[in-house]
């Protein structure tokens, strides 16, 4: 078993706590190439998503921000390690008021046809 506060093998990883944050951001930072809001949140780097899919096996990675890939980043390099894994990636969870160790989580994504993510 996993010391508590780590990802043992098989398990899933988990950033969490930002939800509060959630909507919050500064109206004028647009990019200045897709002319969208720039994106502000944390994430995992590359080789720390590497580490948890090929280190400790995790299954899948979910987290309460937009993506695993830190906010103001280019490229979704934790992207390509999770999914180039064949692990997955839930996004937007909702965390508020489960404990940060010993909750389960069932995880059902819709099986669209010719789809490469679910809704």
């Amino acid at each position: 078993a996993a010391a508590p506060g780590s990802a043992g093998a098989g398990d899933d990883a988990v950033l969490q706590a930002w939800t509060e944050y959630h909507n919050a951001g500064e109206v004028g930072d647009i990019h200045p190439d897709y002319k969208l809001p720039r994106m502000h949140f944390p994430g995992l780097s590359a080789a720390a998503a590497a580490f948890l899919v090929k280190e400790r096996s995790a299954v899948g990675i979910g987290v309460d921000t937009l993506s695993p890939d830190p906010g103001a980043s280019e490229g979704f390099r934790v992207h390509h390690a999770v999914l180039g894994a064949d692990r997955y990636i839930i996004e937007n969870l909702n965390l508020e008021g489960l404990p940060a160790r010993g909750s389960r989580v069932t995880v059902a994504p819709l099986n669209v046809a010719g789809g490469p993510e679910g809704p």
